[in-house]
């Protein structure tokens, strides 16, 4: 089983692409299988084999220690542990396109009470979630993956990701007043959502620039080759979604997610408490077990093309949980919309030949945003 390019997994909602609804909601799939033995109501939710290999097959993999970064050390004055932090920062992106932040500045109670909100949303009737849909006959430039609430997936017959979500963009331009207004019309806790939201998104890009700025170092450009696309004055893109995966009756036949790449520079998650990403190394699906108090970070397919290839952008996967609720919130950081992603001079040569020709990231990941 080789590791080849399959385009990220764009799931729409069915209102939000204007369609007439004919598939159950994720909830009410849940309702009928409680009272029901007929699981044929599960088989749009079925993936082949093929995508589901190595679920079961974790006494047969290589050992192997998943690379944790100590942030800590990104201020250190101690100029042998920086090093070590530039280096191994920069090894994990080559070699495994993800890993693991601790100590870093993102405070535990933000993170909480961002995960507060999402356990709430998720916990209301589907009517009440469905207000959040982004129909777009009436807002035609939403995206439905990263904007509003999904979990229909009216437009997938089959593959269906055992999932429902709900994201917004918060830069440029904040979506997050509007959705706030439609979860809380008449509460105060509409201001609060969206403070929490803007306080957390700004904390991710803090910490995201000293990441790109170690990837940087490891690759002896200057510091700011990444980072200065994500300034205050840029018109780079943040967006933050909520990923729930309901507890599922057959775990071992559905994904929550299917194997996929980023499109976007970055993505740093809040994992949550339950086990259930999984990246392809070397044929192996390999679990990234939650360790608490840190952050996973993956490396997009947009950092991949910016570096000539020399990190990572490798498949991920999500499963499901037969007993337990998984809830994780996902932070992408891209580029603004025309920003070349042209490789350094120093990372094209004849033991790195150019990868692919020079374009802006929208360009050259639209298709599969689409």
């Amino acid at each position: 089983m080789g590791q080849k390019e399959i385009s990220v997994a764009v799931p729409a909602d069915s209102a939000a692409q204007g369609q007439s609804m004919q598939f159950p909601h994720l909830d009410e799939t849940l309702e009928i299988l409680k009272t029901s033995d007929n699981r044929s109501i599960l088989d749009r939710y079925k993936w082949e084999t093929s995508l589901r290999d190595g679920m079961q097959e974790a006494g047969s993999k290589p050992a192997f220690v998943f690379p944790v970064m100590d942030m800590k050390h990104q201020s250190s004055q101690d100029h042998a542990l920086r090093e070590r932090l530039v280096k191994d920062i920069g090894l994990a992106a080559e070699e495994w396109g993800f890993f693991l932040v601790k100590n870093h500045t993102i405070p535990r109670d933000l993170i909480d009470k961002m995960m507060s909100y999402g356990h709430n949303f998720f916990s209301l009737p589907k009517e009440k979630k469905e207000e959040a849909v982004f129909n777009l006959t009436v807002h035609p430039g939403k995206n439905p993956y990263y904007q509003g609430y999904g979990g229909r997936f009216q437009h997938l017959q089959e593959k269906v990701p055992w999932l429902e979500h709900l994201g917004e963009l918060e830069h440029p331009v904040s979506g997050v007043k509007n959705l706030a207004s439609i979860l809380w019309p008449e509460s105060n806790e509409s201001a609060s959502f969206c403070e929490a939201v803007k306080t957390f998104s700004e904390a991710i890009r803090q910490l995201g620039i000293q990441i790109f700025e170690l990837l940087a170092e490891h690759l002896k450009l200057e510091r700011d080759f990444f980072s200065k696309h994500f300034a205050e004055d840029k018109a780079y893109q943040t967006n933050w979604r909520f990923n729930h995966y309901p507890p599922c009756p057959a775990p071992d036949f559905v994904l929550g997610l299917g194997p996929h790449t980023d499109p976007n520079a970055l993505t740093i998650i809040v994992q949550g408490d339950v086990a259930g990403y999984q990246l392809l190394k070397n044929d192996f699906w390999f679990q990234v077990e939650p360790v608490p108090d840190t952050l996973l970070v993956n490396i997009g397919t947009a950092l991949q093309t910016w570096t000539n290839g020399r990190f990572s952008s490798v498949l991920h996967r999500a499963v499901v949980n037969e007993k337990k609720a998984r809830l994780s919130i996902l932070n992408f950081l891209s580029p603004a919309k025309d920003t070349p992603l042209e490789p350094h001079p120093s990372l094209i040569d004849a033991e790195h030949p150019r990868k692919s020709d020079s374009r802006d990231w929208t360009h050259l990941f639209q298709p599969k945003l689409s």
